[in-house]
């Protein structure tokens, strides 16, 4: 090797180890992100003590290993080598199937048995946990029929199910138990309402003008437009009132525009992350257009959906706004998802159950195929509580569990929150005979509150008057309604004034929630030279302004 060959590999090595430096502090070239779920890590900050401690030394190797230049192109490259030379996915929960269809390992496990030991030590131990919850939701079906409320279940199809054909092959275990078809038959003993679309769709897949899955894609794609044909007129036959009729129009290959509004279609070939989009021999994409027809019969019901994220499929295709009149979605009973179009987002936690539940003309319990073992995600064992135990039995029997089994009383509670039937009189098929009569008065009483302009505005001021927040002002309220007792809509004197400050002092608080829009307040607040403080004011009066002058 002569020596202008040596200097020019030295070169080049000098060169690309120099690479990532030079494109964090000069280059600066922008690249696609990679997809997925990440959390930022903050560079640390040298100091001794961090130093000392170790902190830095791992928090440093952290941060360069998230940060340093052309880490997006190189993970891409290296996840594309993977897939063209050794016929791998670079993350261990997407499968690779026949002709290179893609599944997550769900799908996979789910088609062949072995997704239940995933979360059960046997099938007879998921078996009776099925039997049991099957038991509360058609009990708490029984009782909220009482109220008028319908109560309902329905299951998305399973794309491993669906399109098993393309599964790797793999041996089957046959002596396991599917919660699909578990819960199938057990709704079908109880007359529960149920709308189960694997089995539907297997019987139209070969018929149909379309894939109903995308072969890169996890969740159902335009075809969900007929599963919420489906549960529409499955509402229908419950309560005898119109829903909007929904079909599609003008099937067309994905354009451009429509691809990436809509690349939750394509979802598990992002995860990926590979360097040249997927091929798709055999099986064009298509899209159309979703028509809404309705009559002058039609009133839009208040829908309250608990379940996984193949509602979300729906909701981005079918206008909410267009038919419900109020809608809210509680992903696995633990995010809520509400106001205007579900934009909003908070813990379920933070939410009154009984009050959302009596807000409702329809309860939704929305799942698919390998997450349906997860029925009703706690939310009809609490209902159940909710509704029919008054407190005197509830004290009653917390103190008798926390005695028998030897735990605390906050123990005993999430005990009986995970099995209400371990309160005598919730035991067995039949409709519980006990209720929580005076919790679900008020829970009603605040609703009637709620939608009462004026009276709200009344409370509002007597919450700035007393630093309250609204929902205690408003059950206190209830509680008189219920009582008999004066009520503060007819002794409050109405200030304008001090009814501005509660609801200025409501829009920050609103802001406070949305970590984007804190950081872009943040961000002004440095630009103007303002305390955050005074920037979010600021921001919650020209809000309070807009909505003033922008009524919808």
């Amino acid at each position: 090797m002569n020596r202008n060959t040596k200097y020019c590999l030295i070169v080049l090595t000098v060169i690309v180890l120099l690479l990532p430096l030079l494109q964090d502090y000069v280059f600066k070239f922008k690249f696609k992100d990679l997809y997925g779920v990440f959390f930022k890590t903050d560079k640390p900050q040298l100091t001794f003590e961090t130093v000392y401690s170790g902190h830095y030394q791992t928090n440093i190797e952290k941060y360069i290993s998230e940060n340093y230049g052309f880490r997006q192109p190189t993970i891409r490259l290296y996840n594309q080598y993977l897939w063209d030379f050794y016929k791998k996915t670079p993350v261990d929960y997407v499968v690779r199937g026949k002709d290179n269809w893609l599944y997550f390992i769900q799908n996979v496990n789910e088609y062949y048995g072995t997704e239940i030991y995933r979360w059960y030590e046997s099938s007879d131990e998921a078996r009776q946990t099925f039997e049991r919850r099957a038991r509360i939701m058609n009990k708490l079906r029984l009782v909220l029929k009482e109220y008028g409320i319908e109560f309902l279940a329905f299951e998305a199809p399973e794309k491993g199910l669906l399109y098993s054909e393309f599964l790797p092959d793999r041996e089957r275990d046959t002596t396991t138990i599917s919660a699909t078809d578990f819960y199938t038959e057990k709704f079908a003993k109880y007359d529960f309402p149920f709308i189960g679309m694997t089995e539907y769709y297997r019987q139209i897949k070969d018929t149909a003008d379309y894939p109903l899955f995308t072969k890169y894609g996890f969740h159902w794609n335009i075809s969900c437009v007929y599963g919420a044909d489906t549960l529409f007129r499955m509402m229908e036959n419950l309560s005898n009132k119109n829903m909007p009729h929904l079909h599609l129009e003008n099937f067309h290959p994905y354009s451009k525009e429509e691809k990436e509004k809509h690349n939750i279609d394509f979802d598990i070939e992002q995860t990926l992350n590979l360097v040249r989009p997927m091929r798709y021999e055999g099986q064009t994409p298509l899209f159309a257009d979703v028509i809404i027809e309705t009559d002058s019969s039609f009133v839009k019901p208040n829908m309250f959906f608990i379940g996984d994220s193949f509602l979300w499929r729906i909701h981005d295709l079918v206008d909410f706004n267009q038919v419900f009149g109020d809608s809210r979605f509680w992903y696995y009973n633990s995010t809520a998802y509400y106001g205007d179009n579900i934009a909003k987002m908070r813990p379920a936690a933070d939410f009154d159950q009984l009050r959302e539940i009596f807000k409702s003309d329809y309860i939704v319990l929305f799942s698919h195929g390998s997450q349906i073992h997860k029925f009703s995600y706690g939310f009809a064992e609490k209902a159940l509580l909710n509704i029919c135990v008054p407190d005197s039995i509830m004290n009653r029997e917390l103190r008798r569990i926390s005695d028998s089994a030897g735990v605390s009383l906050n123990e005993a509670n999430e005990l009986l929150i995970s099995n209400p039937e371990l309160i005598p009189e919730l035991r067995g098929e039949e409709v519980p005979t006990i209720r929580n009569t005076r919790a679900v008065a008020i829970a009603q009483a605040m609703n009637r509150i709620e939608n009462d302009a004026e009276w709200m505005d009344v409370l509002k001021v007597q919450a700035a008057v007393e630093s309250l927040v609204i929902d205690s002002v408003m059950k206190h309220e209830a509680i008189n309604v219920i009582d008999g007792n004066p009520l503060m809509l007819n002794t409050i004197a109405m200030s304008d004034s001090l009814l501005y400050q509660y609801e200025i002092n409501a829009i920050i608080e609103s802001i406070k929630l949305n970590p984007q829009l804190m950081e872009d307040i943040r961000q002004k607040a440095r630009n103007h030279h303002r305390t955050l403080e005074e920037q979010l004011l600021r921001d919650a009066e020209w809000i309070w302004d807009y909505q003033k002058n922008n009524p919808q």
